[in-house]
């Protein structure tokens, strides 16, 4: 008897964007990662997730993986290099949630600063301001 698991139309999966070397690690707890040092190539592979996330909610989904990622990590040094504007669009909506990961030399404070300037545009006032 197989008692191994399928998949189910509800079940999400992480994503990782950042350089190869610094996210190949998130392979091995089933993460999908995409390997680029590059801002707008960065910015590509976000707007991909995005379009097929929508596409999987209005039931038009290509057996695409990227549909079915719930959360995308990126990586800090990469994501202070992401235009605002780009961030602001990519990261419109509840799914998938964008979020900066520190490098293994510890937080920079750039996906901090990115967020509170996301923030900012969207309510008026910077909220997190000391």
């Amino acid at each position: 008897m197989n008692h191994e698991r399928k998949p189910t139309g509800g079940n999400f999966t992480v994503g990782v964007v950042g350089p190869r070397e610094e996210i190949l690690c998130f392979r091995a707890v089933g993460a999908k990662i995409f390997p680029t040092a590059d801002a707008q190539e960065a910015v590509e592979i976000l707007k991909k997730i995005k379009r097929s996330h929508e596409a999987s909610l209005d039931g038009k989904s290509e057996n695409d993986a990227t549909g079915k990622i719930a959360v995308v990590f990126v990586m800090e040094s990469l994501m202070a290099k992401i235009p605002s504007d780009e961030m602001q669009k990519v990261s419109a909506g509840p799914l998938p949630a964008i979020i900066a990961l520190p490098g293994h030399r510890g937080a920079s404070g750039a996906g901090n600063a990115k967020i509170a300037r996301l923030v900012e545009k969207a309510v008026g006032s910077d909220i997190f301001a000391d």
